[in-house]
């Protein structure tokens, strides 16, 4: 019975940022300075010295699954410039079967091998050593598993989450969004495979890259265990990362939605390659009506569409150039309909005269 449980309170890592025993994730393009962030978080727990922010941090060791970062010529580097004690952080490769005595890398499916790993440092350095467990990039380590099935998702990480919870380290996944995550959907739902990874995690964190003011962004994008989380901006100089500001009062969703503004006032070009791949994810399910000016944004035509994500006609017509994008004239109908091709085709568009020439501008 529940009345036969004891309270218990919330516990962090990093204060409002990294919950302890939870899972935890990143989110962000290859550019935008992720793994520069997570050496510095390794870098932090390794000395204990304090967060950014001033909160104190428990000095304690981290293990580091990496797939895509060499260990001796990135991770290594990049903590060590940032004033890390490599003595508190280990790298696995890969696990031993004890049985069968074979090696292979790790998934979530050695969830068991892990909790021994833990269980052998708490022996040699005492309880509660082990602060942070990293998987970089977390769809690395899902193993054999389809990771856009919510039900395989919350399968793999059942047991690995029980660990976390049992050992309270914080588990922090890190990501890469989706295509098109700057151009539509909630900053939640940019993380990408199945939604279950942002529904088993208690913080989401997504980060961002303004290229012309060279700024780096930390924003949250779910945190529903506190009352408001705060994100941070920094620079990455030198191989060492500078926080401009700890306690930045905005969400990813407002980010976006400052981003995708600029987008509509014409401030920031869009690329055509975005158009692109919007296109291509449009009309993926099959033949859609091209429409025209008068189709509201929230109709589902390929002008309709278009106008609700602010991209230009030209961009359009761009883009389906690229695409080879077959155009047919319903009789039945009059209307001009848009298909991705099944084979070799021109691409050429309709005349000039047909209805999907009309002018239009979002």
């Amino acid at each position: 019975m529940l009345s036969d449980l004891t309270r218990t309170e919330l516990k962090f890592l990093w204060d409002q940022r990294l919950v302890q025993g939870k899972l935890n994730l990143l989110v962000g393009d290859g550019e935008v300075g992720k793994t520069w962030f997570v050496c510095y978080m390794c870098a932090t727990i390794s000395t204990g010295r304090a967060w950014p922010d001033g909160t104190p941090c428990e000095q304690g060791g981290c293990i580091y699954f990496a797939s895509e970062d060499g260990v001796t010529d990135t991770l290594l580097p990049r903590i060590e410039d940032q004033g890390g004690d490599p003595r508190h952080i280990c790298v696995p490769k890969v696990v031993k079967n004890k049985r069968t005595n074979k090696v292979a890398e790790f998934t979530m499916a050695n969830a068991k091998a892990l909790e021994a790993l833990v269980d052998k440092f708490d022996a040699t350095r005492g309880k509660g050593y082990v602060k942070l467990v990293i998987f970089d990039p977390v769809t690395a380590f899902m193993g054999d598993i389809d990771e856009h099935k919510n039900n395989q998702v919350r399968a793999a990480f059942r047991e690995i989450i029980r660990i976390a919870d049992e050992k309270q380290f914080a588990m922090l996944g890190v990501g890469h969004p989706k295509k098109n995550a700057m151009l539509f959907g909630t900053a939640a739902e940019a993380f990408s495979g199945s939604i279950a990874y942002v529904n088993l995690a208690r913080m989401v964190w997504n980060f961002y890259y303004d290229a012309d003011a060279d700024i780096r962004y930390m924003l949250p994008a779910k945190s529903n265990l506190i009352k408001k989380a705060f994100g941070c901006k920094y620079h990455v100089r030198d191989g060492v990362v500078y926080f401009l500001d700890t306690m930045f009062d905005k969400h990813a969703n407002q980010y976006l939605e400052e981003y995708r503004s600029q987008l509509r006032k014409g401030r920031k070009p869009v690329d055509v390659l975005k158009v692109e791949e919007w296109l291509h994810d449009f009309l993926k399910d099959g033949e859609k009506r091209c429409g025209n000016k008068s189709d509201p944004p929230e109709t589902d035509s390929v002008f309709g569409s278009a106008k609700r994500m602010k991209f230009s006609r030209d961009r359009i017509y761009e883009a389906a150039k690229r695409l080879n994008v077959i155009k047919r004239k319903n009789n039945f109908d009059n209307q001009w309909w848009w298909q991705l091709p099944a084979g070799q085709t021109s691409g050429e568009p309709p005349p000039e005269d047909s209805p999907e020439f009309a002018e239009w501008s979002p």
